[in-house]
């Protein structure tokens, strides 16, 4: 038998450090995620270009961060579900909400977003993670899956 060494090998590691209880925001509604996104994107950019994002939550519904999974342009946005699921699973969240804005205006889910949705669903319930929603927003409103019942 051989003895090899190994060269050059870099070492894969997870760091997670959870942010304090008591600083967490608490998404209870799709309009919590809707204020958390405007946060995070701007509401002078919302209408500028495309943002995809989900938000990270532990099963209290306490939010554990945001990852901006996409910038596009006008009209769309290249989504990488890989770096969603790997999001979700460096975090160590339970449940995620997706979340993108619709520069336009509409607040109609595409058939895009809806096919997009149910695939990280599949995907997610792999690792024991819900998507409890997918929310668009615009400056003027927003709309949920959840509360339309597409998912």
């Amino acid at each position: 038998m051989k003895t090899t060494e190994l060269t050059n090998v870099q070492e894969v590691s997870i760091h997670y450090k959870r942010p304090k209880f008591t600083s967490m925001p608490t998404i209870k509604t799709a309009q919590n995620a809707r204020d958390i996104f405007i946060q995070f994107v701007s509401e002078e950019r919302v209408d500028f270009k495309e943002f995809f994002c989900v938000l990270l939550l532990n099963t209290a519904n306490k939010l554990l961060g945001i990852g901006q999974v996409a910038v596009g342009t006008d009209k769309a946005a290249l989504v990488s579900v890989k770096e969603i699921l790997m999001l979700a699973i460096k975090s160590n969240s339970n449940q995620i909400i997706l979340m993108h804005n619709h520069p336009s205006g509409s607040l109609v889910f595409s058939q895009n977003d809806i096919t997009l949705t149910k695939r990280i669903q599949k995907l997610t319930r792999l690792m024991n993670t819900a998507v409890l929603d997918h929310i668009i927003v615009t400056s003027e409103g927003f709309s949920s899956m959840c509360e339309e019942d597409i998912i």
